[in-house]
């Protein structure tokens, strides 16, 4: 899912027995630009403390640094304290993982604050884009525990005080300050991206870098006053103004905030201003592959909701909405499922871990022999109704397995038992067209899960 704006802090995620084969305490997936935190948690008893997985951070080629970061937390897990990658693409957290602040006129980070698991090796595991880790060598001692494309640096204690505020926290006055401070630190941003810009031109990769900081810092500070004011905004129900509201959505400056928006219009019958953020959206400049796919999908979402709350959406449009639900990594498609899950539609969770830690892979194929040394095909698909399976297992596994096909209320639709080293049809022309999910169990090991398409 997409968010912005999300802080997740103190909490405590302990491992239990059970029918897990393997457990993470946090997974955060495909968040976004926005700088989300994971902050203050503790993790104990758990194979992976914090696993980041898929687009959570703008790009290096973006310039400004925007992401999830990890601040503070207590890890003690089996495996890995942080993992970042487990899917197929872009794998990436914010670039520099610290606390920045401005010190005489310069950028500097404090540490990140996170303790680590005391024995062990690979306790920051990054198999995605390169990081640069701000950590203070006499509480965090990560210097030797790290695997892949991570930068150390040492910087001064994060003490990791509470910060906390549920709006609404601050007064109109305070609010009034977070508005001229957001506007002061937009006029230091433009300056230091030109000034970026210049020194580029001109070679100074030094200063170039220097000025890239300041503009990242500015664009972070913007980020914590639009959002507080979109907040204090939203909580206030006795002088609630949705042209201030809206006003501030623009300045959060988030691709999935400005969709959002766009369609809350839309449901609410403002179409004018559906419209006009829109097209907002489409002069973007900094919309990368995925991005642009969500736009492309819109016009669904929009002659879906046009008018009509979630739970209103007339059945006409769910064959559309099933088709933009497939792609698990889509802001657009996210949305299509939870205006299904309002019509009894059931979607069921797919974890990803990293295949060369603990041998899962996409899709929900786990255990390291079960994923290095034996497949499970289904074709074709998409299809017409009639499919092959075909199940090849390691030699010392169970020799059949079982497999459930289900529509997306959840529903049973087929049950069998797959025999291996074989090919088996199964004929699913009754069904009407559209997304169905299986599930192959085979003893003693995860399931795999996935989907079927019938056109």
């Amino acid at each position: 899912m997409v968010l912005a704006g999300l802080t997740l802090q103190d909490n405590n995620f302990f491992g239990v027995v059970g029918n897990a084969t393997h457990t993470a305490g946090t997974i955060c997936r495909d968040l976004g630009e926005f700088n989300n935190e994971i902050r203050r948690n503790n993790y104990s008893d758990l194979d992976i403390g914090n696993l980041g997985q898929g687009d959570n951070a703008t790009s290096p080629l973006e310039g400004d640094e925007r992401g999830l970061t990890y601040l503070c937390n207590n890890n003690s897990a089996t495996i890995d304290d942080f993992a970042v990658g487990g899917l197929f693409g872009v794998n990436r957290i914010r670039q520099s993982q610290g606390v920045s602040e401005e010190i005489a006129g310069q950028i500097v980070y404090s540490a990140s604050g996170n303790r680590f698991t005391p024995i062990g090796t690979g306790e920051f595991v990054n198999d995605g884009q390169a990081i640069r880790y701000y950590f203070n060598n006499q509480v965090e001692e990560i210097l030797g525990s790290t695997t892949g494309s991570i930068e150390t640096e040492i910087a001064d204690e994060n003490t990791c005080t509470v910060i906390y505020c549920e709006p609404p926290c601050k007064t109109d006055e305070e609010i009034a300050l977070e508005k001229a401070n957001y506007y002061e630190n937009k006029t230091r941003h433009t300056t230091a991206k030109t000034e970026q810009q210049a020194a580029e031109d001109s070679g100074d990769t030094a200063l170039a870098e220097s000025k890239g900081k300041e503009a990242s810092y500015y664009q972070q500070q913007m980020d914590q006053e639009a959002y507080m004011v979109v907040l204090h905004t939203v909580h206030d129900t006795l002088q609630f103004n949705e042209d201030t509201l809206a006003v501030w959505v623009e300045n959060l400056n988030v691709f999935s905030m400005d969709i959002t928006w766009a369609l809350r219009q839309q449901s609410a019958g403002n179409y004018h201003s559906a419209q006009a953020a829109l097209d907002r959206i489409t002069k973007r400049t900094d919309l990368d592959r995925q991005d642009q796919k969500d736009l492309g999908d819109m016009p669904l979402l929009m002659e879906a909701l046009r008018g009509r709350a979630p739970h209103e959406v007339a059945s006409r449009h769910f064959k559309d909405l099933e088709e933009l639900a497939i792609d698990p990594h889509s802001f657009t498609g996210n949305i299509a499922k939870n205006i299904l899950r309002n019509h009894g539609y059931y979607f069921p969770p797919i974890y990803h871990f990293p295949q060369a830690k603990i041998g899962h892979t996409i899709e929900g194929l786990s255990s390291t022999s079960v994923a290095e040394r034996a497949t499970f095909k289904v074709f074709p698909n998409p299809n017409k109704g009639q499919l092959t399976v075909e199940w090849q297992p390691a030699d010392e596994l169970a020799t059949t397995g079982q497999l459930t096909i289900r529509d997306l209320s959840g529903r049973p639709i087929r049950e069998n038992s797959v025999l291996a080293y074989g090919q088996q049809f199964i004929d699913l022309k009754d069904q009407p067209a559209g997304v169905y999910f299986y599930q192959f169990e085979i003893p003693e090991h995860d399931p795999i899960v996935g989907k079927i398409i019938i056109q």
